[in-house]
């Protein structure tokens, strides 16, 4: 059976936590790893997100659910030499963006003629389109679907649908326009509705944390979790 539709959204943004890396242009690189409802992480794991679904309220509307779910999502991060209370707000303005104001990323795909696998060091370097000279960062790849994932540098890089395109060691030449990637086009709104620091520090402490939650809209039909309707 296939996964409901709140399950696909939680898991959509659960795929969009893995983006929160400094080579997207944030801050911190919680990204590089994310859990799911498992609220403890390791230290050597730092920095991190965890991704929390709690809760959701739901009004029938003419048989229609029309859910208001709200997804927790909490980081960690060590201090260093940086002010805590700095750290924090670091993380919670990284939190903020990538749920509620996703990067414009672009997915190019390449032919597989000429294509050389992109490497773990191409992440976060720049990707050139030979022919338009636009630019982006390397956010991630799969080489088996000869896809990359792209921060373009300004909105005008959207790449040719034919042209080569190269970062430090992949190559290929695109087969297409590119497309953008969004989170999900099931939920209708998606609202930070509070966070901040998750607990105060004392001087011995070596990480910060802090949790933001938003509110996301969604609708199934009543009775069934599993579709939206036409």
């Amino acid at each position: 059976m296939a996964d409901t539709i709140r399950e696909q959204i939680i898991a959509a943004f659960v795929t969009r936590a893995g983006f929160w890396l400094t080579a997207g242009g944030f801050v911190h690189n919680c990204g590089s790893t994310v859990q799911r409802g498992i609220p403890h992480v390791d230290e050597n794991d730092l920095p991190a997100c965890i991704v929390l679904p709690q809760i959701e309220e739901v009004t029938q509307q003419y048989g229609v659910n029309a859910c208001k779910m709200i997804l927790r999502v909490e980081a960690v991060a060590a201090i260093g030499t940086t002010n805590p209370s700095i750290v924090q707000e670091q993380l919670l303005g990284d939190v903020i963006t990538v749920m509620t104001d996703p990067r414009p990323y672009l997915r190019l795909t390449f032919a597989e003629a000429g294509y050389t696998d992109a490497v773990a060091g191409d992440i976060g370097r720049t990707v050139t389109g030979a022919a338009t000279s636009d630019t982006g960062t390397l956010i991630s790849y799969d080489n088996t679907a000869r896809t990359w994932v792209v921060c373009p540098t300004t909105t005008t890089d959207a790449f040719d649908s034919v042209e080569v395109v190269a970062t430090d060691t992949g190559t290929g030449t695109t087969s297409g326009a590119a497309s953008s990637v969004e989170v999900t086009t099931l939920i209708d709104d998606i609202l930070y509705t509070t966070g901040g620091p998750a607990s105060g520090f004392q001087g011995e402490d070596t990480t910060v944390a802090v949790f933001a939650e938003f509110t996301i809209t969604y609708e199934t039909l009543s009775g069934n979790p599993y579709s939206q309707g036409s």
